[in-house]
């Protein structure tokens, strides 16, 4: 499925996949939570389109026994990535094929299932089992920091252009993202954000930024510039990046004992 596909095409094709998924009767789907972009955007802001369905579920899933339930239900499943071992999160990937159009769907083993409780969400004519805003901006903060982050290594971090796009939608009309680490319900790895933020290869997101799809009133954070800074901003970074581009501004001074060369002025011409 391209994401190009425009939302008249988009939304019925995410309710006419969900609408299998749920008529598996499968135990472990009944357990998930449709979570990321899509769920922020249709459930609550609105704010852009999100093409994908990633559906988190708690520790202990299968990911071959979900691969198993898809065949099984006859739902038209092209595996793209498996991951099933007790020593990592497992995870299945992969794309599902409904009426001629493709749609990625995701099933996520996730450390922080019990963190948010469920709340059940309209989801154009169905509902569907999410977490309410706090929930999701965290997972957000997730995928720049990694999911198992700790002190400031951000490894296994996200460089993803829709990530920061939602985090700055979520950090301007919901709470700052300072604001929002601090009453979270654990200590929050700040430093491992900051080093995820500060390590983002900025240019390289400027073509995914300019595919986005939003609400005319994000349209200026599809600018990377505004985006990078926008961002910094919220982590206080702004200051010290300030400093350090005056100081690469700076013309160096010539070494010591010697005098920088000025060049001689040519003489009128005859």
């Amino acid at each position: 499925m391209s994401d190009g596909m425009k939302q008249e095409v988009l939304y019925p094709l995410q309710e006419a996949v969900l609408a299998r998924l749920q008529a598996m009767g499968n135990l472990q789907f009944n357990q998930s939570k449709l979570c990321g972009g899509t769920a922020l955007s249709r459930c609550w802001m609105g704010h852009r389109l999100s093409y994908d369905l990633d559906f988190f579920l708690p520790h202990g899933f299968k990911a071959a026994d979900m691969a198993a339930a898809l065949k099984k239900s006859g739902i038209a499943y092209e595996t793209k990535d498996i991951v099933d071992d007790p020593r990592k999160a497992n995870q299945l990937h992969g794309y599902v094929l409904h009426g001629g159009q493709r749609l990625k769907v995701s099933f996520v083993e996730d450390t922080y299932f019990e963190t948010f409780p469920s709340v059940d969400m309209p989801f154009g004519s169905l509902t569907v089992r999410t977490e309410k805003i706090p929930g999701l901006y965290h997972r957000k903060l997730r995928t720049v920091a990694g999911s198992g982050a700790d002190g400031d290594s951000f490894e296994g971090g996200r460089q993803k252009a829709r990530d920061l796009f939602d985090l700055h939608v979520l950090s301007s009309s919901f709470m700052p993202i300072r604001d929002f680490m601090a009453a979270l319900p654990y200590s929050f790895p700040s430093d491992a954000f900051d080093n995820g933020l500060a390590n983002m290869p900025w240019l390289e997101l400027m073509d995914e930024l300019g595919e986005i799809v939003c609400d005319p009133k994000w349209d200026i954070a599809k600018d990377v510039s505004f985006l990078q800074d926008a961002l910094y901003s919220q982590i206080g970074a702004s200051a010290v990046l300030d400093d350090i581009w005056r100081e690469a501004e700076r013309e160096p001074e010539p070494p010591q004992g010697k005098r920088r060369r000025v060049p001689e002025q040519e003489g009128p011409t005859r």
